[in-house]
């Protein structure tokens, strides 16, 4: 039988460290998840079991560590593009890095009316994204930036009506329902060297500023929304992903209880959701 190794990669994956950065009674913290991920060729390993061009997992966790001492404390894409270079130059067989680091927000507490110099309250449960590629063969790298877990919700100017029914259609056509999605979105920087948190923040506002205010007669109508204004407004960004997991909260029947249903009592929902997904690249833009 003829067989053939047509991909392969291995990495280290939730490498979880704070990196504390001490400015006299001023504290910065910086929660970080790394995920590290190596293309190459590993042939030998998988078929013979030479593991000559294997770094072990665990000295990608430890080189993750050591190198955070340094280089945590700035922006997580700089972090993630001096990982990425340091792999390719330590691992003679590795062909491409891929490093993933995922920021978690600590917010100052207010203490007497003003914000703590060393005293931190988590924030809520978005996250920053940041995502680089790098191969030994190509100079420019993939830099991607984004935001995950972002609840949204909006309680007027969102419809849903004129869609397509067939005989299991159940859905009632509304011209004002409350709109409540889990914003997933990255985007990727046409050109490196970039201020990437004055950037971050341009885009995310930009993001939640459309949501807000768009006309939404469907999540991907807002959704589209979204994307082509942070193409628009930040110059740097050429294309936008983005994913929106809809979760629309359900009213409560308050009839058997014998009070008239006003629209204002209801159930969030989880469980399960529709989910849109679109891609739109700034030659897109009509």
């Amino acid at each position: 039988m003829s067989l053939s190794l047509s991909d392969s990669r291995y990495g280290r994956s939730g490498v979880r460290l704070l990196k504390l950065n001490r400015r006299g009674d001023r504290h910065e913290v910086r929660d970080l998840t790394v995920d590290v991920a190596f293309e190459g060729d590993f042939g030998a390993s998988l078929r013979e079991g030479d593991n000559r061009a294997i770094l072990p997992t665990d000295s990608i966790q430890n080189a993750v560590l050591a190198l955070a001492r340094d280089h945590a404390a700035g922006e997580i894409e700089e972090f993630a593009l001096e990982l990425a270079r340091h792999f390719l130059e330590q691992v003679e067989t590795l062909s491409r890095a891929r490093v993933r680091v995922t920021e978690q927000a600590w917010q100052r507490i207010e203490s007497h009316g003003r914000p703590h110099d060393h005293a931190f309250a988590r924030g809520g449960t978005d996250r920053r994204i940041a995502h680089v590629e790098q191969s030994r063969n190509e100079r420019a790298s993939l830099i991607e930036a984004g935001i995950e877990g972002l609840a949204l919700m909006k309680t007027r100017h969102a419809g849903f009506a004129g869609y397509l029914r067939d005989r299991y259609t159940t859905l009632a056509e509304t011209e004002e329902r409350i709109l409540a999605a889990e914003l997933n979105a990255h985007w990727r920087y046409g050109w490196a060297e970039i201020p990437y948190a004055v950037h971050y923040r341009q885009v995310r506002q930009v993001l939640l500023d459309t949501f807000a205010a768009h006309d939404s007669r469907s999540v991907q109508h807002t959704l589209y929304a979204m994307a082509r204004a942070a193409l628009e407004q930040v110059p740097p960004v050429v294309e936008v992903r983005l994913r929106l997991p809809s979760q629309p909260p359900k009213p409560v029947d308050l009839r058997p209880f014998g009070m008239e249903n006003t629209g204002e009592v209801f159930v969030p929902s989880e469980e399960p959701h529709g989910v849109m997904e679109a891609v739109v690249r700034r030659d897109d833009l009509a």
